[in-house]
């Protein structure tokens, strides 16, 4: 994506004032140590993700996971300097809808690609989704909605790469990334195929 970014979350045209981050993004202290994106939500991705996510066309896993790789590949090397991949997780009730879990098998092909293990230690709840919410609304609902599993992984002192199909605010991503701080992960970015924002 050409343009200048958020140093922290990622969000174009926001390099100095952004509204997820506020007006120093560099200087903000947030669980999620970094997040980006592929493209912008929109056009043929915007209606591949919806094929992929809502109709259960999972043959679209490959080429989806093959943007999320590429833009690994081309990345700087810190993008490619963890310890594990985890997945967003689903809903047990759309994993069951579908056939499988959508963030799952993104994360499953930049695991393969990065030869790390994908691991699981975290687990989605019961309660609504994040959709129309703002962010300090997807931010409180993210903390109810996520939880560590039983028996998590152990994951103390490693460096994680949270895996999702489409960003927002990065809500999800400081929810997630802060239960897996607390299960003592040293650092954590997540890398997401798309994120919706509206550009001037």
């Amino acid at each position: 994506m050409a343009g200048e970014i958020c140093a922290r979350c990622g969000r174009p045209e926001a390099s100095r004032r952004c509204p997820d981050c506020g007006e120093a993004p560099w200087a903000s202290a947030r669980p999620c140590d970094s997040l980006r994106q592929t493209a912008i939500f929109e056009g043929a991705l915007r209606r591949a993700i919806h094929r992929y996510k809502y109709d259960g066309m999972k043959c679209l896993a490959d080429p989806l996971g093959e943007m999320l790789t590429a833009w690994l590949e081309g990345s700087s090397a810190k993008w490619r300097e963890f310890d594990a991949v985890v997945a967003v997780p689903g809903s047990r009730a759309r994993g069951w809808e579908l056939g499988f879990h959508h963030s799952h098998e993104l994360a499953l092909r930049v695991a393969r690609f990065l030869e790390l293990p994908l691991l699981q230690p975290l687990r989605r709840l019961r309660g609504p989704g994040q959709m129309g919410l703002s962010r300090q609304q997807r931010l409180e609902n993210a903390h109810r909605i996520y939880g560590a599993r039983r028996n998590p992984p152990d994951i103390r002192g490693m460096r994680i790469l949270l895996v999702d199909d489409v960003v927002t605010t990065g809500a999800t991503a400081d929810a997630l990334a802060a239960k897996l701080k607390a299960l003592e992960a040293s650092s954590v970015r997540m890398l997401a195929l798309a994120r919706t924002v509206e550009l001037s």
